[in-house]
């Protein structure tokens, strides 16, 4: 996925309760969170946070499907810039499948060739999923 930034504007975002808010909405999802705050000048007048994501069970790493991911939240109420970067796993994909796959064909059989194409579009549905939760809790969280 690498990285992928959208920049809102005027929309006077409550910055904290739209971070507490992705925070506990990922919370439920079951991610490990760890929340950096952090400023960008020496007025504390832009703001910053990182959110670091991750989800990995050993059956997740048997897949190639480990989550792991920042969501970087800069700026002030209105001018707020998002990024969210995710781990790339094509390197995880590529190994699964010529690794996996020939030994889960003659090992655990078509399961293993099932999970790594449902990796490949799970991939697919989290970008989506991510930007969505981000815009609905900004549109939660602005007075504009």
């Amino acid at each position: 996925m690498g990285r992928k930034c959208n920049t809102y504007l005027d929309r006077n975002v409550n910055i904290e309760s739209f971070v507490k808010s992705i925070q506990r909405n990922l919370q439920n999802d079951d991610y490990k969170i760890e929340l950096t705050k952090f400023s960008r000048d020496s007025f504390g007048t832009n703001l910053g946070y990182m959110i670091r994501l991750e989800k990995n069970s050993k059956f997740r790493k048997i897949i190639g499907a480990r989550e792991k991911f920042e969501i970087t939240i800069e700026g002030n109420p209105n001018y707020l810039d998002i990024c969210v970067e995710m781990e790339d796993r094509g390197k995880n994909i590529l190994s699964t499948t010529l690794t996996s796959v020939p030994v889960g064909v003659m090992t655990l059989g078509l399961g293993t060739m099932a999970a790594v194409s449902a990796n490949l579009y799970s991939q697919k549905r989290w970008k989506n999923s991510i930007w969505n939760l981000i815009n609905d809790n900004i549109d939660l969280n602005s007075s504009a």
